[in-house]
């Protein structure tokens, strides 16, 4: 068995070859995980347990919004780019409810708080990171997220990034044939900075008499 994040960080290795230093944060629906490759070896690894679905609920709290709304509303690949001061929704988005007058800046507003506050627990103030982060690291973020919420990603590169102090670059790891085929490069003939345990068979005395004889 072998770690899917450590065939993920060998992956990324092998597509950048020049580096064997990095983090990786990966942002899931329910959940997000985080690791450290120094040296072209995994060095640590850490789960937590929210993802994107902790922002939907905040923004469905505060605003009293249907996620399935709030997921439309997030999908658009725009919503984030765009200013808004007093922009309110469109009533297309209360075909099922009453229209209320919401500001889609406080939707944003909403959104970036939690996205700053995720990446403080899992980067700035993560005592088990602090001793690995160096200025000018490369960062690779995925958001692997089943809403699709493609809009969130310059929030995240944003707060992330610590205003660049970082370096952020996007990457997607959906399971591939090439996903498959590094793993199975790294079972069958090793990784070079880390030691692949191969179980052997053991033989009995008997057995190993006659291999003795007969080869």
């Amino acid at each position: 068995i072998i770690s899917k994040s450590f065939v993920e960080g060998a992956s990324l290795i092998n597509n950048y070859p020049e580096l064997d230093t990095f983090i990786k944060i990966e942002i899931n629906e329910k959940n997000s995980h985080i690791f450290f490759f120094d040296n072209g070896s995994l060095k640590f690894f850490q789960d937590f347990n929210f993802g994107t679905n902790i922002i939907i609920s905040d923004i469905s709290k505060i605003t009293s919004l249907n996620e399935k709304i709030i997921k439309k509303i997030l999908s658009n690949s725009e919503f984030f780019k765009k200013k808004f001061e007093e922009d309110l929704l469109e009533k297309e988005f209360f075909k099922e409810k009453n229209f209320r007058k919401i500001k889609k800046k406080l939707i944003k507003d909403i959104a970036s708080a939690r996205i700053q506050e995720m990446s403080e627990l899992m980067i700035l103030k993560n005592i088990n990171f602090k001793s690995f982060i160096k200025s000018n690291m490369l960062f690779f973020l995925e958001i692997n997220d089943k809403s699709n919420l493609e809009s969130m990603k310059d929030v995240f590169t944003f707060h992330f990034s610590k205003n660049n102090f970082y370096k952020i670059k996007s990457v997607n790891f959906s399971i591939s044939e090439n996903f498959y085929q590094n793993a199975y490069k790294i079972a069958y003939n090793g990784w070079n900075k880390e030691a692949i345990p191969i179980t052997q068979n053991k033989h009995s005395l008997i057995t190993r008499i006659f291999k003795s004889f007969f080869g």
